[in-house]
């Protein structure tokens, strides 16, 4: 076995709990750890590889590879508790002020994994209807320690606690057009309307998430706008295997595909899906609209994710006119890799990707 088929061994172990025989096979694991940092998924990685030994004691770690892992984890676990105690503190604080903060991605997502802490963590993302999204900028930019410009056209506006960051979202609106904008649109309209969220238990708060028929769309809509703009981490795809595998039963396939082909986005989650079935393990029964004829383009994608990944770490330590320029040839590269999935939504996302940049310019950001 290669390392890269390795590394999917144990990322598959991860996700679903399931060993697989690799046989006397040597690791390399330094190449393993570097990977798994890169594709934010070390947590995922580090727990295959405790299902593998238990499956398998012959299966081949190294010591101190082994405490880099659990060091690793010790760490994301950090991370996640105190997200979610800043998470549970922002969120009583809006309701109190009579508001309703809805959590994105991130931390609702992570309760779809077998253990959620060991989800390498990000921001927190808080998505406000109308004028809440003003009212909960007022509140808790006074309490931030560092404020973010702010994107007034598209109500986004971010702020640091400490090194913790929190993101307030007016819209879920893209780059990628009016057709695919107007979707969202609705669709949040309809979230707020109806009050179909959902809830999880937040170190004793109930907090908001969207309904399962909101984010089997939203977060793979989100993955559109990284697939065509900033490039993709394997832990966004993972997130999404685990959403459709969790709430398999729960999703309206009818709507679901009427959304997506209203988006223009249905050959990209044909894509994209095996992905999920051939390097991930989710069954096929589970991903909406499997075309098994969509792999050659699957494995193109899958090895530009990897050689994306390893050019963005090459960005840090970079100055910042290199830097800039660095990251402008990354994100063109990447565009140009991806122009055989749909050269009609390439074109939409390079063109959002200019007017966004003109807006920054424009405002001195």
């Amino acid at each position: 076995m290669t390392t890269e088929e390795i590394f999917l061994v144990l990322l598959r172990a991860g996700l679903w709990g399931k060993a697989e025989d690799t046989g006397d096979q040597e690791v390399d694991w330094k190449a393993i750890r570097e990977a798994a940092h890169k594709l934010a998924v070390t947590g995922f990685i580090a727990d295959g590889i405790a299902v593998q030994k238990k499956a398998y004691p012959g299966f081949k770690t190294v010591l101190e590879d082994q405490k880099l892992f659990i060091k690793d984890v010790f760490n994301i676990e950090g991370t996640n508790g105190k997200l979610d105690q800043l998470l549970a503190s922002i969120a009583t604080l809006l309701d109190s002020e009579g508001l309703t903060p809805v959590i994105l991605k991130g931390q609702g997502l992570a309760r779809d994994y077998p253990a959620p802490s060991h989800r390498v963590a990000g921001d927190i993302d808080i998505l406000l209807d109308g004028d809440d999204y003003r009212k909960a900028a007022d509140i808790l930019s006074k309490k931030a320690t560092k404020l973010c410009h702010e994107y007034p056209r598209i109500r986004h506006f971010g702020m640091f606690f400490g090194k913790l960051e929190v993101e307030l979202h007016g819209t879920i609106n893209s780059r990628m057009g009016r057709r695919f904008n107007g979707t969202l649109e609705e669709m949040q309209k309809e979230l707020f309307q109806t009050k179909d969220f959902r809830t999880f238990d937040c170190r004793g708060t109930s907090v908001r998430i969207p309904s399962v028929e909101f984010d089997a769309t939203f977060i793979f809509a989100h993955i559109i706008q990284h697939l065509y703009d900033f490039g993709l981490t394997l832990k966004q795809i993972c997130d999404w295997a685990m959403l459709l595998h969790r709430h398999r039963d729960e999703i309206d396939r009818d709507l679901l595909k009427a959304r997506l082909e209203r988006m223009d986005i249905l050959r990209e989650w044909q894509v994209l899906g095996c992905i999920l079935t051939d390097k991930l393990g989710l069954p096929a029964e589970e991903l909406p609209f499997h075309d098994p004829a969509c792999t050659a383009k699957a494995d193109k994608l899958w090895s530009a994710i990897n050689e994306y990944s390893a050019k963005e770490t090459s960005i840090k330590g970079a100055g910042y006119l290199h830097g800039k320029y660095l990251n402008t040839k990354n994100r063109l590269s990447w565009i140009a890799q991806n122009i055989s999935i749909s050269p009609r939504n390439t074109a939409r996302a390079f063109l959002g990707m200019i007017a966004g940049g003109v807006d920054s310019v424009m405002h001195g950001r």
